[in-house]
């Protein structure tokens, strides 16, 4: 049973990312016929590049490292079309704050997707300012 499930999960990753790579090119020149739009999206979104590393001494001796590149999106900004989460409203309920979400995390890459944390940051406004109040993560 877990050979099949094995076999399924590699035909459905390669199916995938073989569409999702025929669709880029496309995507790409929608994106360049329309800049406005592309600047839209943009506009809500950070990116961040850094390094995860990994050293274990006992009891054998094992690391790696290898670069990443982070998105923070802030889900009060975006669209419902382009919505990949929970809303922030639910994500307000669940951490009982009042002000923006925000989620960090490593987008999917051509069908690929390699995230092993998912970091939502959740804040209160008081007065004019605000405060993080709830960090959830998801693994």
């Amino acid at each position: 049973m877990e050979l099949l499930y094995l076999l399924c999960s590699i035909f459905y990753t390669s199916a995938t990312t073989f569409f999702l790579s025929l669709l880029l090119p496309f995507r790409l020149l929608i994106h360049r016929l329309l800049p406005s739009r592309r600047s839209a999206v943009d506009s809500n979104v950070s990116y961040y590049e850094g390094t995860v590393w990994h050293d274990r001494l006992r009891p054998v001796r094992h690391s790696f490292r290898y670069s990443v590149r982070y998105a923070l999106f802030d889900l009060d900004m975006l669209s419902t079309r382009r919505r990949i989460i929970s809303p922030p409203a639910k994500l307000r309920l669940l951490a009982r704050t009042t002000g923006p979400t925000f989620l960090l995390t490593i987008p999917p890459s051509v069908g690929y997707e390699q995230n092993p944390l998912s970091l939502y940051y959740c804040y209160n406004l008081e007065g004019s300012s605000k405060r993080l109040t709830k960090c959830i993560a998801q693994v």
